[in-house]
């Protein structure tokens, strides 16, 4: 096996192991915009079954010949092997043409398996054949880890190599249709709709992400949870294309007052894919469009704190200052409770993104430009608002208009800021947010249309 390094991958030194054929096949953006691999595809095609069995029978044999197990697989160790194969590669598969590159992620400690149709066991099994034969290329992890059952860091990368893909076209596999041989369950099941967990927590670098707490349950609990399934089975009614089965989740962090976003369910889910990718989307056969509030967090500061908000110019855009920086800063600065003194890696890697090195420009400068723009962000401390709070308001006005909406029959899918709807509801959903952000926070949006031919 092949290992080189390659130190621009997702912005940290980083293990490249497989057969790659050059460093070019990775470029870190590719690699941040992987899709989850949530191994539940299953083989609905004679090809497919075909391509299952052959693969797991090489398994087995290479297994046996390099003697990794003591016993002999018998019956029921066979079927979770051919199982740990479908799902491994229709997997890979049904992402291959659904991000840049067609990388998937998936984090390969044993943590991350508990409770999974896949064990972890067969899983690291058919992955370590799956190297070895040369049949996926793979980044190598960088800090994974699970906490409290949550994946830390970054999982290692993975996609199917031209090797994969021969024996699967050799077997009759439409690579451009791979969807008519492998198939994700079309339900979603949502166990807890309404979730309270601890504040996020900071361990150096690495965010740390808090533990579910119990609740008592309350008429406002009964109410927020009758109000998730209630969305849930009016998404259900629809029909969505162009992502996995839509429900949702709401988290609350520390108590009912902040957090409380719209989180759809699965790490693969529509919420996580690019956003050009979204505009993919269709429901009830209709091509959506995405309705985005410019700087959530900012505007319900400005509501909360009575001063008046300029919502005919974006409130990033400083002259002198990239927008990306602005944006930086006033995202650290209310993550921070109070203006910032460093810019965090975190920050550095997000405006990396956008092309801008952050270490060029002084966090004072910074800092003395933009609260002269927006003085408000000096009175976080002193008033004790932080980004659950305003993240609550912005929750807030969003379920509203969720809500209102479906009681005119239109579907909106939430992006914790934007909303995505049929294109003919864009107008509609733009005065609903309007009218929601100002009965919440008593201030109208600016907002962005994306993917409308005509901007209305």
């Amino acid at each position: 096996m092949n290992q080189f390094t390659y130190s621009e991958a997702l912005g940290t030194p980083v293990t490249l192991c497989g057969p790659l054929h050059s460093a070019k096949a990775a470029q870190g953006a590719d690699l941040r915009l992987a899709l989850h691999l949530p191994l539940t595809a299953q083989a609905v095609s004679i090809a497919a079954k075909g391509l299952v069995e052959n693969l797991t029978a090489t398994v087995n044999a290479h297994e046996a010949a390099l003697g990794t197990r003591v016993n002999k697989r018998g019956d029921a160790s066979m079927a979770k092997l051919r199982r740990a194969v479908e799902a491994l590669v229709g997997d890979l598969l049904l992402n291959l043409d659904r991000c840049p590159g067609g990388w998937s992620y998936r984090c390969t400690d044993a943590k991350a398996f508990t409770g999974q149709e896949v064990p972890h066991r067969q899983f690291k099994a058919v992955y370590g054949v799956a190297q070895a034969m040369g049949w996926i290329e793979v980044v190598a992890p960088y800090q994974q880890f699970v906490f409290d059952g949550v994946a830390q860091g970054y999982a290692p990368r993975l996609r199917p190599a031209e090797a994969l893909l021969r024996i699967a076209e050799d077997h009759g596999i439409n690579l451009d249709a791979p969807e008519e041989h492998f198939a994700r369950p079309k339900t979603v099941t949502v166990t807890s709709p309404l979730v309270l967990k601890a504040p996020s927590i900071r361990d150096g670098h690495r965010k740390v992400k808090g533990k579910e707490l119990d609740y008592p349950e309350t008429d406002q609990t009964k109410r927020k949870r009758n109000e998730i399934e209630e969305m849930n089975r009016f998404a259900r009614s629809m029909d969505i294309q162009g992502c996995v089965p839509v429900a949702w989740r709401r988290i609350f962090n520390g108590s009912f007052d902040q957090g409380g976003r719209w989180y759809a369910v699965g790490d693969d889910c529509y919420q996580q894919m690019p956003k050009e990718n979204r505009l993919e989307i269709t429901i009830n056969g209709e091509a959506v469009a995405e309705v985005d509030v410019k700087a959530s967090h900012l505007t319900c500061l400005y509501g909360l704190l009575g001063e008046p908000f300029d919502r005919t110019h974006d409130p990033y855009r400083i002259e002198g200052l990239p927008r990306a920086v602005v944006k930086a800063w006033v995202t650290a600065t209310i993550g921070n409770g109070k203006p910032i003194g460093r810019w965090s890696l975190e920050a550095r890697k997000r405006a990396l993104e956008a092309d801008v090195d952050l270490r060029q420009y002084k966090v004072g400068e910074v800092s003395r430009c933009i609260l002269n723009h927006h003085p408000v962000l000096s009175q976080l401390q002193e008033r004790g608002i932080n980004s659950l709070i305003l993240a609550a308001k912005e929750a807030e006005a969003m379920t509203k208009a969720m809500l209102r909406l479906k009681g005119e029959g239109i579907l909106a899918l939430p992006v914790h800021d934007s909303l995505i709807v049929p294109r003919s509801a864009i107008g509609r959903a733009k005065l609903v947010l309007e009218e929601m952000f100002m009965e919440v926070v008593n201030v109208s949006p600016m907002l962005e249309v994306i993917g409308s031919q005509d901007g209305v």
